[in-house]
């Protein structure tokens, strides 16, 4: 339910920033130095960039440079501002790999296709926070620096649509979504149905209601999902990316259809929920890759693009049949669908809008939200003392853990005011999202207008990519950034990042991600479940474990590195009846 399509695509008191003249660093102020010019009404700073592109101690400066004040340096008077301006320098001049004469650099981009990430790291770590690509006469800037997303992002809101999903769905006659949609086109209107899943007043009156009676199934099914270790009181959590999906389904399931998806009720589905789960996951996987690539697709159908076309056939079939089915609300609680309906209900194709919207919910529901999830897990199976925290938490605001939470039938309820109060819980989910996210780009833009960014001039039609990854490990930007800590979202914090451009997984502005509300109290719901009834670990690995890159979406692979859970002593016997016998 996170931001997917949107990513097809130092300290708080920063003394000094990086700025790259002509491919070569310097340690101090030249005679003209170049200018870092924000998208703020023209406001400038003069910087210098250290050789490892890393904020240098103000005591370490040479006598030569300008010793900037303390606060925000982008919006403070500059003191050299009576010498001559220096122009910004031509889109030429942005650092980047070399491009080859008419393709530009199409065989670099072509053979990272698969996943962009490392490779977008890697130009990184060569160039700077400021990379240039080109392709044919494509022109891209990936921007790895929060301070110019923030005054970007600001500005500039023309985004590039997702050409891929836009290019299927005009084919089938479909109503666009936001994303797929151009600026100029009437994307607002339906974003409003979007916009219902974001009001904060429905997390108290349909989201917790409706989530808490999933509580008890979840449980049980994570239960049958252990097996048993032989020697030892963990067991073994295999399946847990089917596990996982099936709760992600049954969140969307049950928030906008108000339906339960109870073994019985699953069992009359003409199709099983993973076929679902597995074609719309692949159906994301291969949009992401022609995404990146030249769209050959427009003008014939490559093999590619049939294998998306099927699977996106598949997955909406499943979907609508879902959406028809339960157009009833079998629920005695509220649900979202007849708020989506009476704002649709004045707009062009009403009840097609409906299903469109819908149906993206489902679908983004079942493939971001669950390697978060995984995530989550493996964070909390990593960091023993983060997972006490979130325990004794959870029995602050609950009480002791009880055997009922795991046999009765809705299991552990919640309200908006215990909700407010799992506040160190809300942190651990933020610290997940910014180190482990489900991709290192968010936030495509396109330039409508030549515009000055890094002191370059960048032309207009410009593609802008946010590398957040880069930003979110380097201490300038995010102190001991390569650290877990949770505490460091709290309010006050020296460990906070520098802006709030540093970790976008949901994205920003009028288009961010609609889910956003509904898949984060998920997220929690299942974070405690897991936490009060058992501890989890994953044999002590050394290191946090990798990302996988064989999916154009990041994940953990769980086989490769399995989860253990150890029950508490209140759920022991259960566990110990319910689960799986070790082969």
């Amino acid at each position: 339910m996170f931001n997917t399509r949107a990513t097809i695509v130092a300290a708080a008191s920063l003394t000094r920033l990086v700025v790259k003249s002509k491919g070569s660093f310097s340690n101090s102020t030249r005679a003209s130095p170049t200018k870092l010019l924000l998208l703020n009404g023209g406001s400038q700073q003069t910087t210098s960039r250290s050789a490892t592109n890393t904020t240098s101690p103000a005591s370490s400066s040479s006598s030569s440079e300008q010793t900037i004040p303390s606060s925000c340096p982008y919006h403070q008077k500059d003191a050299t501002s009576n010498k001559e301006e220096v122009k910004p320098q031509p889109w030429t001049e942005v650092p980047g790999p070399k491009p080859l004469p008419l393709i530009g650099n199409l065989i670099q981009v072509q053979t990272n296709s698969k996943n962009m990430s490392e490779y977008l790291m890697t130009l990184c770590k060569q160039y700077g926070d400021l990379v240039k690509l080109t392709v044919f006469n494509f022109n891209m800037l990936m921007i790895a620096n929060p301070h110019l997303l923030g005054e970007l992002y600001k500005k500039e809101e023309r985004r590039n649509e997702v050409d891929s999903f836009r290019h299927y769905k005009l084919k089938k006659g479909q109503i666009l979504t936001p994303v797929e949609m151009r600026y100029d086109e009437d994307w607002y209107s339906i974003r409003q149905l979007y916009n219902i899943a974001m009001k904060p007043e429905y997390q108290e009156t349909i989201t917790l209601p409706q989530l808490s009676e999933l509580n008890g199934d979840f449980m049980r099914r994570l239960i049958k999902s252990l097996q048993s270790v032989k020697g030892s009181e963990a067991f073994k959590y295999v399946n847990s990316s089917e596990t996982n999906s099936r709760y992600a389904f049954d969140v969307v399931m049950k928030v906008f259809l108000g339906v339960k998806m109870t073994d019985e009720v699953t069992s009359t589905l003409p199709f099983d929920i993973n076929e679902f789960v597995n074609y719309t996951v692949h159906a994301t996987d291969v949009a992401v890759r022609l995404t990146t690539k030249f769209p050959m697709y427009k003008y014939y159908r490559t093999q590619e693009y049939k294998s998306f076309e099927n699977l996106m056939d598949k997955s909406s079939e499943y979907a609508r049949y879902c959406i028809q089915r339960f157009k009833t609300n079998p629920s005695q609680n509220a649900r979202l669908l007849e708020l989506i309906e009476e704002r649709a209900k004045d707009q062009d194709r009403p009840d097609e809008r409906v299903e469109s919207v819908l149906m993206q919910f489902l679908q983004g529901g079942v493939d971001i939200t669950v390697r978060i999830m995984n995530n989550c897990f493996h964070r909390l199976a990593h960091h023993p003392e983060c997972q006490e925290k979130i325990y004794k938490e959870s029995v602050a605001v609950f009480g002791e853990p009880s055997l009922e939470e795991v046999t009765s039938e809705d299991g552990l309820s919640i309200n908006l005011e215990q909700y407010k109060k799992l506040k160190y819980t809300k942190h651990f989910i933020d610290e997940v999202l910014r180190l482990n996210a489900f991709g290192y780009l968010t936030m495509g833009r396109k330039l409508d207008q030549d515009t000055e960014i890094g002191g370059y001039m960048i032309p207009k039609d410009t593609m802008i990519l946010a590398m957040q990854r880069w930003a979110t490990l380097k201490d300038e930007f995010v102190p001991r950034g390569e650290e877990f800590i949770p505490e460091r979202h709290e309010k006050g914090s020296p460990l906070a990042p520098v802006n709030n451009f540093v970790s976008l997984p949901f994205g920003v502005g009028a288009r961010k991600c609609p889910g956003s509300r509904v898949a984060t109290t998920e997220l929690l719901i299942g974070i405690i479940n897991a936490v009060r009834h058992f501890q989890l670990c994953n044999n002590n690995l050394a290191s946090f474990p990798p990302s996988s890159f064989d999916q154009s979406l990041l994940y953990i692979d769980s086989e490769k590195y399995p989860l253990y859970f150890t029950p508490r002593d209140h759920v022991k016997e259960f566990v110990e009846k319910n689960s799986k016998v070790s082969q």
